[in-house]
């Protein structure tokens, strides 16, 4: 009895120990980093990691937020971005960005198809665009909705949530947020998901700010 007394509160302890350090490794996992710009003016928050699907399967995920302040027009930055046209020019590896069609007066179905660098497959993605307007503000926001439109001959991607934030500021400045989550259509190895932080997400800021400016 006192032997099995022990080895009971040994594998309890075994247990404890595992249910801890999953913890604590799931907590780092998630865990924000924060980079800035070598310029200092674009500030990146991200973090990648596991979540279980509806399936119970585990699905990377990629979530990051960049903000940066500007001096820009911002009637050209609400112009650059009401042109979907214009999305694949500061969105990485995306090939096409266009409307597929208008749902409401706020809400259209748009379409991004995205030419990924080996060894990741091709791929595609269907969101509904909703815009938010206010007196000095505008949000874009776009949520996959990957059954709305048919298949192509690649993958879609299943997990997909952006928006763009707009604010208007003093002395003709323009506060911009970029938000991201994602998860790839195929898992892509940690080391080269890290190799594309914070750089990625800041040239997708630099690319944002630079298609503003070439609005006429």
């Amino acid at each position: 009895m006192i032997f099995q007394f022990y080895l009971s509160r040994y594998f309890l302890s075994i247990l404890y120990f595992f249910v801890i350090f999953n913890s604590i490794s799931n907590a780092q996992e998630n865990k924000w980093n924060k980079e800035i710009s070598s310029d200092g003016k674009i500030e990146v928050d991200y973090r990648i990691y596991k979540e279980t699907n509806e399936n119970g399967e585990d699905i990377q995920i990629v979530e990051y937020n960049v903000i940066t302040t500007s001096v820009l027009d911002y009637e050209k930055c609400i112009a650059m971005m009401n042109d979907i046209t214009n999305h694949k020019d500061f969105s990485d590896e995306t090939e096409e960005s266009y409307k597929l069609k208008d749902l409401s007066k706020d809400e259209s179905l748009i379409y991004y198809y995205i030419d990924a660098p080996w060894p990741m497959p091709n791929s595609d993605c269907v969101s509904i665009l909703t815009i938010t307007e206010k007196e000095n503000s505008i949000v874009y926001n776009l949520i996959a909705s990957p059954g709305s439109y048919e298949m192509k001959d690649v993958k879609r991607m299943m997990i997909s949530e952006a928006n763009y934030i707009f604010e208007k500021g003093p002395d003709n400045k323009v506060k911009i947020t970029n938000y991201s989550k994602f998860s790839p259509v195929a898992n892509v190895p940690q080391w080269l998901l890290n190799t594309w932080f914070p750089k990625g997400p800041i040239h997708i800021m630099e690319n944002i700010i630079a298609k503003i400016q070439e609005q006429s």
